[in-house]
């Protein structure tokens, strides 16, 4: 079985380095990683970045324009991984 584990950040630069390592630092081995940033105003995209190159994550996609609001929700994270499904 592959995964494919979607990490999603909105502002949550404080949280996301232990985050990712937990997720890279699993026995289970034959999973991907999607990381994904919404346009954040802090740091978040920047310590995305650093994994970008890592070999399990296989996107890195640090959106121009902030796609959640109230009312696309869970749709504007959907976009997100269509994006990935392109490249």
């Amino acid at each position: 079985m592959f995964v494919s584990i979607i990490v999603p950040s909105y502002n949550h630069a404080q949280f996301l380095e232990e985050r990712i390592e937990s997720i890279l630092n699993q026995d289970f081995h034959n999973f991907e990683v999607i990381l994904l940033d919404d346009l954040s105003s802090d740091n978040s995209a920047e310590i995305l970045k650093k994994y970008q190159n890592h070999p399990k994550v296989s996107h890195c996609i640090i959106n121009e324009k902030n796609s959640f609001n109230a009312d696309n929700g869970l749709s504007a994270w959907f976009q997100c991984y269509l994006q990935c499904q392109q490249r």
